[in-house]
């Protein structure tokens, strides 16, 4: 049974959440710190839109998209490290789904609302980049991303590659 989800955008409220599912989602080396996340959500909240699920009657945040604008057409460590609000690039850092929930399609279902929830709300962004390993080229190719090429930016131990998307406005 798919589950019954609601988009929102994430507020500070939701961080020990959001800093819980990040560590359980990336190795130690590639997730985002709590300081990282409550910077984003800070400066950059209408990049930060999260899943929620009702749970024993409670909503329940169960996965989370965040990002940050950019100046520029690919993604560099300066360009991820921080946020331009004059930017019309947006950088998605995180794509995180709890692992009891995986294998719902909550991850496209949630990724999918957030560029159509860009592409109607922020008239500012004129191109999405994102960073992904090998095995995940398939999934964001299925929710509208293109392979750009083999990214210089190290995280990690793995290659990454450049992903992007023009948000289509209606």
């Amino acid at each position: 049974m798919e589950l019954k989800l609601h988009f929102r955008q994430c507020s500070l409220s939701d961080l020990d959440r959001l800093d819980v599912l990040e560590t359980a989602s990336y190795p130690e080396d590639e997730a985002a710190s709590r300081e990282k996340l409550a910077f984003r959500l800070t400066h950059a909240a209408p990049y930060f839109r999260c899943a929620t699920t009702a749970q024993n009657g409670e909503e329940q945040v169960v996965g989370f998209v965040c990002g940050t604008l950019a100046v520029g057409q690919t993604l560099t460590h300066s360009s991820m490290s921080q946020h331009t609000p004059e930017g019309s690039t947006l950088c998605i850092h995180s794509v995180v789904v709890d692992e009891r929930c995986r294998g719902n399609k909550v991850g496209t279902r949630m990724l999918k609302e957030y560029m159509h929830h860009v592409a109607s709300h922020q008239a500012n962004v004129e191109l999405v980049l994102l960073l992904c390993k090998a095995n995940l080229k398939p999934f964001y190719g299925s929710c509208g991303f293109e392979e750009v090429a083999e990214s210089g930016v190290v995280h990690g131990q793995e290659k990454w590659f450049e992903m992007k998307h023009v948000p289509r406005r209606q």
